[in-house]
């Protein structure tokens, strides 16, 4: 059955082999694979005691700008070629990509597959002027051999390209060394700071999730956070108050999104989160220490940035779009014009300089 949908898969080195079985590499499941049996996910699968892994094609395929996927702090205002795949390695019950995520888990999520070449694919973010690649919608930690395919053609052929990944964060220490220097950077969700909350939501271990957000951000792999708020479910004082401990002991630069849930999927009577909520809770991670928290999924002055040093407003943003960006860019880094703090993240073309940017 998987075969008939994913028809399009080759071999990974991605993998341990064991007497009967190969072990996956890919994520923090570990999942010990039999002969003609799958991983967690359903899309790795062992014929012939080797491990397949998808390629050539894609589930969905569209322009996005970067502050969508979101990430604030990686060239704000650019456009990227968003594509993703089929299958996940978690089984939340809010997910708003099931169709796709879920496909082979739950008999409702149609499978959609489009065959197309790598070089297809590079051509047409070339031909759109969209030099980032991002391998999102579905959990790129389980198809990371096709988004390095990808990643490297267009470097190729480009060199300026920029590429990422939007992740559930369970990907293992072998799949970041895989990727290597094919990823600049990877958003992580971190869905929840409580693991039994956590496991019963996605069927994984919080503490993988805390091991990948320190491994990514030890490789100097540009990192950005989201929590999905969801009212009952982990908008506690306690919880926020800890994830926000949590990833100041990382790095208080780490820039944390707090993004509004709306029911979806099996999650339908739920609330949804309100702006106030929202703002509560990045008043909360601000006073926390941390130095870059935004609200999304909402209009509000939670989608600014400002510099932590001396409060000058330095990115004006709307509703997934950039209004005025006054940063002062050296060889990809940003600093505030006013005070010179450098600040996280990528804020222009690789080997560039520049001023102020956007003014």
């Amino acid at each position: 059955m998987i075969r008939d949908i994913l028809k399009y898969s080759s071999k990974t080195p991605l993998c341990r082999k064991e007497a009967g079985a190969t072990v996956c590499l890919a994520c923090r499941h570990y999942c010990r694979i039999p002969e003609g049996g799958s991983g967690r996910c359903l899309m790795r699968f062992n014929e012939g005691g080797e491990l397949y892994a998808p390629r050539g094609y894609v589930s969905s395929l569209n322009a996005d700008p970067i502050e969508k996927k979101p990430l604030f702090h990686f060239l704000p205002g650019s456009g990227t070629l968003s594509f993703g795949m089929l299958g996940c390695n978690f089984k939340c019950s809010y997910c708003q990509n099931w169709e796709i995520s879920q496909t082979l888990k739950d008999p409702a999520a149609p499978a959609r597959a489009q065959e197309i070449k790598a070089e297809t694919l590079v051509s047409r973010a070339l031909e759109e002027g969209l030099k980032i690649l991002v391998s999102t919608y579905n959990e790129p930690g389980i198809t990371p051999e096709w988004a390095k395919e990808i990643f490297f053609l267009a470097r190729k052929r480009d060199p300026s390209f920029r590429t990422g990944f939007v992740s559930n964060g369970y990907l293992s220490p072998e799949n970041v060394e895989f990727m290597g220097g094919d990823v600049d950077f990877i958003k992580i969700d971190l869905k929840s700071f409580e693991p039994e909350k956590f496991l019963r939501l996605t069927g994984g271990k919080l503490r993988g999730v805390l091991d990948s957000i320190k491994y990514v951000f030890s490789k100097g792999i540009h990192l950005e956070l989201v929590t999905l708020l969801v009212p009952g479910f982990n908008d506690g004082e306690k919880e926020l108050a800890g994830t926000a401990a949590f990833i100041k002991e990382v790095s208080p630069e780490i820039p944390w999104h707090i993004t509004a849930y709306h029911p979806d999927y099996r999650m339908l009577e739920g609330k949804a989160a309100k702006r106030e909520d929202i703002e509560k809770a990045v008043t909360a991670g601000r006073k926390a220490g941390l130095n870059y928290v935004y609200g999304g999924n909402v209009h509000s002055e939670t989608l600014d940035t400002f510099c932590p040093a001396c409060g000058d407003l330095l990115v004006k943003r709307g509703y997934m779009s950039v209004g005025e960006i006054r940063l002062r860019a050296e060889n990809s880094e940003g600093y505030c014009p006013s005070c010179g703090k450098k600040i996280y993240g990528v804020y222009n073309s690789r080997g560039g300089s520049g001023s102020v940017i956007g003014k």
